[in-house]
Formats: structure tokens, sequence, C-alpha cells
């Protein structure tokens, strides 16, 4: 299991060794680019169904609500023995609206830190409903899930610590809105709970059909810290530095 010390060491790279190396520019351009290539890259593999969604005028606060929604449906089915086809449409449902609910408020100009804030809360809820769902039915894979755990709460910690940094140059709330409102948001963080998701639902399905994608939801759970890990470098990064802008993200 990869604790605490592990992950501050690496923050600490992020901090202090790699400005050695490269510049600020560089640093960030690099951050930059990667947040700019996923999103637009996602956002134009999707834009056919996120016209329909604008076109219609659903707002993205309804996506993600309905994720939740969605979300419950799963937990329900998990813990009552659901029929595995229910289980897996809720589950896919629930994850799509985590993509959905960002892209349809970009589109139709609807990005609110409300709206941050509701996402983050339909994230909790589906991270706390896989992961239990996971260590009821694979309690082997605990050490690995608690190592992603614990740097992704790390993670949360510098970002809380990132908002009080800008929020002495333009005021606490306004540093705290500007963060659920997708201000310096980093895709890396998007990706690690896309390749963690990933993982648990394999081994829930895996369990319940009775197939070894044990191996395979492994890799996934290593992508996922791989991601923590350049996640955390980027914070460091972000930290000595100052803010990062990024892309706006709900």
């Amino acid at each position: 299991m990869i604790t605490a010390p592990f992950f501050i060491g690496v923050f600490g790279i992020g901090f202090f060794i790699l400005p050695f190396f490269f510049s600020k520019n560089i640093l960030f351009s690099l951050i930059g680019a990667v947040n700019s290539f996923e999103t637009s890259r996602r956002d134009s593999f999707f834009q056919p169904i996120v016209a329909v969604f604008v076109r219609f005028g659903i707002h993205p606060n309804a996506v993600t609500l309905g994720g939740a929604v969605f979300t419950a449906l799963f937990a329900i089915g998990l813990f009552t023995g659901a029929r595995p086809l229910f289980l897996f449409m809720a589950v896919v449902c629930a994850a799509l609206s985590d993509m959905f609910d960002g892209m349809v408020a970009r589109a139709s100009d609807k990005i609110t830190s409300f709206g941050g804030m509701l996402d983050g809360a339909r994230d909790l809820f589906l991270f706390l409903v896989v992961t239990a769902g996971v260590i009821m039915r694979s309690p082997a894979e605990a050490g690995i899930i608690t190592s992603f755990i614990v740097g992704a709460i790390t993670i949360e910690i510098l970002k809380g610590y990132e908002i009080v940094l800008r929020g002495f140059g333009v005021g606490f709330m306004k540093a705290a809105k500007d963060r659920l409102g997708g201000y310096g948001k980093l895709s890396f963080d998007r990706i690690k709970f896309f390749f963690y998701l990933t993982g648990c639902v394999m081994l829930i399905f895996g369990d319940m059909a009775g197939i070894g994608f044990v191996d395979v939801a492994r890799v996934f759970f290593s992508l996922a810290i791989f991601f923590v890990i350049v996640s955390l470098l980027s914070h460091g990064v972000i930290m000595r530095f100052g803010s990062f802008g990024g892309s706006a993200e709900k």
C-alpha cells in the first residue's frame, strides 16, 4: 500500500525539483496542453449528443442530478441483489452524467459555482458507492484501493490550500467560487477518477458473472494511481509558481 508520505514526496518533487529543470512557461504549457486536448477532444466527440441537450434546454444541473439518481439506483440495486443488466445501465448512466454535465454547461454557457458544487457532490456519492461495492465483493483489493484513496485525499487537501493561497489575492469567496466554477481544474484529476471507476466496475461485474477481471482491474487501478502521481506533480508546480487557470470545467 502506498502511504501519504510517498504522495507528499511526489508533490515535493513537483514543487522543488521540476521547477529547477524547467521554466514556469514550459511546465504550465504542458499542463495546459493536456487540459485543452482532453477537454476539446471529449467535447468534439460528444458534440452531437450535447447539441440535443442544449436544443431542448436541458440544464446541466439537471444532468448532474440525474446522475445522482442513477447512482442511488445503482447503490440500491447493488445491495439488494438487482439484475446485473440493471446495475450496469445505472452505473454507466451515472458515469456519463459526469462527462455530459460539464459539456452541456460549456455549450450552453451555464457554468456556475453551484453547478460545480453539485458535480462534486455527485462524484463523491458515486465514488463512495462503487468503493463500498468493491470492498464488499473483492476485499483482497483493499490495499490498492486504499492507496488511491490516500492519494485522492492528498490532492483534495492541496486543492483547498490552492484556494486559500489564491484567496489572499482575489478574496476567499471569489477564489472558492472560481474553483467550483472550474477555474484551475486539471484533466489529470478527471482521468484518474475514470480509471478508478472503470477498475471498480470491472471487479463488481466480474464477481457477479464469475469472470476473472481482477488482473485487468488492477491495471486500471495502477493507471489511476499513476495519474494521481501526475496530478500531484502538477499541483506542486502550480503551488510553486502561483495560480493556474486551466480550462473551465463544471
